[in-house]
């Protein structure tokens, strides 16, 4: 939910990484046409928050959500040159705020209402819905407010105000050096959750603390710098991690808390966001 912009691979494609389902063909649509734009602005170029990009162009065609539910006319980008940090998925939904939007573009029938669930652990599944069906499933008796920023207008921030874990409790405002509470965004095109550095560094420490017992593995990339080797452990539990936001908490399952490349490497799943350290970005892991 950090985006705008809508895109997927398309074929031919310079720069693109592997994915899951076939790439899109824009010459072999028949539906697809070049959106009204001049020529400057045919084109994108996005930076996320975490370091990954997309760069391409813009392209028009019938957006099938169902049989019921077809959208003419929707505008989303090919990318051409993408970095390798979006799995196997062959793009990007924005779901922003922005007058562009994939929300924006399909107010006609859903009006602009959505809900995203996230699977609450690694062998359970998420939903997206939109419209009536978003309001009729998606109801909750916890709620954190949704945080407007006129200098992001598209994006949905919260307040996340802590985190408990292990035996520890951490407050944003004792470890951040700003006069204010990091912004926080949700995006569940970033893999790996970013903290500010100060509180990584504590959430880190932590987890060493609760990790003593084990041996240490090689680093899993440079991404994720706190790797355990598990082989031939049996019952080890990982500690505990409480999201505090503002008006509710969120209980993580312990698969959210590692990431588990094989039993020999096994990392703590969270990393320090150097390139924006007044931002918290909580990831899809």
């Amino acid at each position: 939910m950090g985006s705008d912009t809508t895109w997927t691979q398309c074929k031919p494609c310079p720069s693109c990484y592997p994915q899951q389902d076939p790439l899109f063909e824009p010459s072999k649509s028949t539906t697809s046409s070049n959106p009204p734009c001049s020529a400057s602005k045919c084109t994108y170029s996005i930076d996320y928050a975490d370091g990954s990009y997309s760069d391409g162009y813009y392209v028009r065609d019938l957006l099938t959500l169902t049989l019921e539910y077809k959208f003419q006319n929707f505008i989303f980008g090919c990318g051409q040159n993408n970095s390798h940090d979006f799995g196997t998925a062959a793009g990007i939904l924005g779901l922003g705020q922005g007058g562009t939007t994939f929300i924006s573009q399909i107010a006609s029938e859903f009006s602009q209402i959505f809900c995203y669930c996230i699977p609450s652990r690694e062998c359970s599944n998420g939903y997206l819905l939109f419209g009536g069906e978003a309001l009729t499933y998606c109801q909750t008796d916890s709620y954190t407010p949704i945080i407007s920023d006129k200098n992001n207008p598209s994006v949905h921030f919260v307040n996340l105000v802590g985190i408990a874990f292990g035996k520890q409790k951490f407050s944003f405002s004792s470890q951040s050096q700003q006069s204010t509470l990091p912004r926080t965004i949700i995006d569940s095109g970033t893999t790996i959750t970013r903290l500010p550095p100060p509180v990584y560094s504590a959430v880190r420490a932590e987890f060493v603390k609760y990790m003593l017992n084990y041996p240490v593995a090689h680093n899993l990339l440079k991404l994720l710098d706190t790797c355990y080797d598990l082989q031939g452990q049996k019952n080890v539990s990982m500690p505990k991690m409480v999201l505090q936001f503002e008006k509710t908490k969120l209980s993580l399952d312990p698969s959210a808390v590692v990431w588990r490349e094989s039993d020999a490497q096994v990392c703590l799943a969270f990393a320090p966001n150097w390139r924006r350290p007044d931002l918290v970005i909580i990831g899809s892991v």
